[in-house]
């Protein structure tokens, strides 16, 4: 059992981490012109952040966020909301620090779902996975990746797909979350060709637009629906595979 010492401390640790948010948020309506730089103080604050997870945080308490693990997601969900925001404009070092955040809170989430915590099953834990899956594709779709890069990001989309499942499991309103991850997923080139065989739930392009309607209904981000927009109407795109390079 923790002291009530460090829960406070873990708990004030988690504070800091909301005023970050707050002001990545109040940058969205800030001067285009300041934009940059403002992200780069927000990011290295978020860095800062992270750092001190060990120190902070609480072992003993894993269906907690004061957990490692949970705090070391609400790292990446920072990163993913602060990169999806300036998602026109993304440098080189953007794509591996937000690849990075998707790739670890993608594997992470499905080890804490596997474990049965009862944290992984609330509706803005759906919203924040989705919108880290969404972003996920959306990289790969803006910008080729390496080789290295594509297995790592492969087994990340298939432990998202089966949170996804897992929630549409558990919530009808959930499935089409679940399928316009699917649809959107076996569109591109990056897959590696066997496993993507292997994968499960299928959606056609009348059920995607049907679902697609549902999530609008559901008042999803705008910025995550311009990504699934994007990327299902081929936006932007140029002819060379559905790629548009907007990285600087």
């Amino acid at each position: 059992m923790p002291s009530s010492s460090s829960t406070s401390t873990a708990l004030r640790h988690l504070f800091s981490l909301r005023k970050i948010q707050a002001k990545i948020r109040r940058c969205w309506d800030g001067s285009p012109g300041n934009q940059a730089s403002n992200d780069a103080l927000l990011k290295s604050a978020l860095d800062t952040w992270r750092k001190d997870i060990p120190r902070y945080s609480i072992e003993d308490n894993p269906s907690t966020y004061l957990h490692p693990l949970w705090m070391a997601n609400l790292y990446d969900y920072s990163v993913i909301i602060l990169m999806h925001e300036k998602r026109h404009r993304l440098q080189h070092e953007d794509v591996e620090d937000v690849l990075s955040a998707i790739i670890e809170v993608c594997l992470n989430f499905r080890r804490l779902q596997d474990e049965g915590q009862v944290m992984c099953y609330t509706w803005s834990a759906l919203v924040f996975q989705f919108m880290a899956g969404i972003m996920l594709l959306y990289i790969f779709w803006v910008t080729p990746q390496d080789v290295e890069s594509v297995r790592p990001a492969f087994d990340a989309s298939c432990a998202y797909e089966s949170t996804l499942s897992h929630f549409a499991e558990r919530w009808e309103d959930a499935t089409p979350y679940a399928k316009v991850f699917s649809f959107l997923f076996r569109q591109y080139t990056w897959l590696p060709k066997e496993p993507s065989e292997q994968l499960g739930l299928d959606c056609t392009l009348d059920e995607f637009e049907d679902c697609l309607k549902q999530l609008r209904k559901q008042y999803l981000h705008k910025g995550v629906l311009g990504m699934i927009e994007d990327m299902a109407y081929q936006r932007s795109a140029s002819s060379n595979g559905g790629f548009q390079q907007h990285v600087q």
